[in-house]
């Protein structure tokens, strides 16, 4: 296998590294925690080409841990083989997948109704003699008798007789990863029913928007869904509107059915929706949002097209009021939540960290485990996080919007932040680190700002206090302008709008760190889901 590697791909990341590199990484795919088949092609003894395909467990991390020393002694001697661009891009692919592996406790679990292709190479003498359609095609029948709903397989921009190739076995390009193209092939039947849907919306007094968002989530094109409405003990009349909603307007493939959810936390209602679903595939729906018509297919279509564990879209926020308006903005706003991509948009579909009323995989709950009951707020954050951990991928698509009904004034503001920031604490100690940098910065920022008043005050020189207020009131209002052009109206609020969500969530942060000290210095914690 390593000599015909070698013929096949004599330019690529690993073959530079020579036979023996070859070899190991071969011998690692066979050897290692995969459910793995390999298909060779065969003339008498010959061997003509082979594949590898099945379920992958740290197949680029794995390898990279299992033979640190060897590469790195590979490396010392021919320390010119740093030069190529290829193997620099290689090595920083696989350290990334080493150190997600390990901040995950282990190799990443892949997902189990998807087949993967790692690797396919046909000896150059034999090529256009329909060997690789013939493995190819072997491959694609362990992986229907396997029940797979999908294959995947990774191949280089560059390689279009590659590509070309695959199209003509009906795949198709996915999107882009790691520099990669991402290819799949769906194996359900595309005119035959979709996988079976659960949609869960946890929700308290939204007797004002149910009618709404639940009936979006009733008016969608897709059969045979399950919808799972967890009320937290509504005192607003909101189980009286549900009655009268449900009452007659039901689509006969639909099946509602109405919770109770005594504890009244977010966390807790998704997982009461989670012990009930029966899809295959979960939605989180919120009471005060309202998706397209094509929401759920569109979510189950990425699914399948991309291979990912969750996709999910940008949130429009809108508002009824002028302050609600300005709010929105502000939320819609990268001064003021940063490169959040699911709220601020972005040109093109493609992984992120993370997203709002995603559509996950099953399978991701048996693997991760289900919402943390301790995080009243950033529940979904931090299941994303895990997911990534171990190993999973989020798809972010631009063209998938929801509509969010802002509802808050100011002080209900300043109350959702602070939350937010306070609990950002505690998900960093049980994870091990913060999703991202941006959730940092309003704590920095606070620290700075009262840091120059307090320098002000104790030197008595009151441009002290400006080095932080000057540069920031400036950006304020910069950011406050452009925000309302198309809002006039908005701007007398929106500088006061972006102070509380900037003041809040770092004041919140900082009251996190004191309020659970304690727990800093312990090891990474699991989530509590009981």
């Amino acid at each position: 296998m390593a000599d015909i590697h070698l013929r096949a791909f004599p330019y690529s990341a690993l073959s530079k590294l020579g036979h023996e590199a070859v070899r190991r990484y071969y011998e690692w795919q066979l050897l290692g925690p995969h459910d793995v088949i390999a298909v060779g092609a065969f003339s008498s003894a010959a061997l003509l080409g082979f594949c590898f395909g099945g379920v992958f467990r740290g197949a680029t991390s794995g390898f990279v841990r299992a033979n640190r020393g060897f590469l790195a002694r590979r490396l010392v001697r021919q320390p010119w083989l740093l030069t190529d661009p290829l193997l620099r891009d290689r090595m920083r692919i696989g350290a990334r997948s080493l150190r997600r592996s390990e901040r995950a406790g282990g190799s990443g679990e892949a997902v189990s109704d998807t087949f993967g292709i790692l690797s396919v190479a046909v000896d150059p003498r034999h090529h256009r003699s329909g060997v690789g359609t013939i493995i190819m095609g072997e491959m694609e029948q362990h992986a229907r008798t396997r029940k797979a709903v999908r294959m995947h397989l990774s191949v280089e921009p560059k390689n279009s007789p590659a590509i070309r190739f695959y199209e003509r076995l009906g795949w198709e390009t996915a999107g882009r990863d790691a520099g990669t193209d991402r290819m799949i092939k769906p194996l359900r039947d595309p005119d035959g029913p979709g996988p079976p849907v659960t949609v869960i919306m946890p929700i308290r007094n939204e007797a004002a928007f149910i009618e709404r968002s639940l009936g979006a989530v009733l008016r969608q094109r897709y059969p045979a869904m399950q919808v799972l409405v967890v009320d937290g003990m509504s005192d607003d009349g909101t189980r009286q509107r549900l009655g009268s909603l449900l009452n007659g307007h039901t689509p006969d493939d639909t099946e509602v059915s109405v919770l109770d959810n005594p504890s009244r936390t977010v966390p807790s209602a998704l997982n009461t929706g989670l012990r009930y679903a029966t899809g295959d595939i979960i939605v989180r729906v919120d009471g005060h949002c309202e998706i397209p018509h094509d929401y759920v297919a569109r979510c189950v279509a990425l699914l399948n097209e991309t291979g990912t564990d969750c996709v999910g879209g940008v949130i429009d926020t809108v508002g009824e009021t002028r302050a609600a308006r300005a709010i929105a903005s502000a939320q819609s706003s990268q001064f003021g939540v940063g490169n959040a991509a699911f709220r601020t948009g972005r040109r093109r579909a493609g992984l992120a960290d993370t997203v709002a009323f995603g559509a996950y995989r099953r399978s991701v709950f048996e693997r991760i485990g289900t919402f943390d009951l301790e995080l009243v707020r950033n529940q979904d954050d931090d299941l994303n996080f895990r997911l990534l951990q171990s190993g999973g991928a989020i798809w972010l698509d631009p063209s998938l919007s929801t509509r969010y009904h802002s509802r808050v004034g100011l002080s209900g503001l300043w109350n959702q932040y602070y939350q937010y920031g306070m609990y950002k604490v505690r998900l960093m100690q049980k994870r091990g680190r913060l999703p991202s940098a941006r959730q940092a910065v309003p704590a920095l920022f606070v620290a700075a700002l009262f840091s120059s008043l307090a320098a002000a005050a104790m030197t008595r020189r009151a441009r002290m206090a400006l080095a932080i207020v000057g540069p920031y009131a400036i950006a304020n209002m910069s950011a406050s302008s452009w925000a309302s052009r198309r809002d006039p109206a908005t701007l007398p609020i929106l500088p006061a709008a972006f102070a509380t969500m900037h003041l809040a969530y770092g004041t919140g942060f900082i009251a996190g760190l004191w309020r659970w000290r304690a727990h800093f210095g312990r090891h990474p914690e699991a989530h509590d889901d009981a």
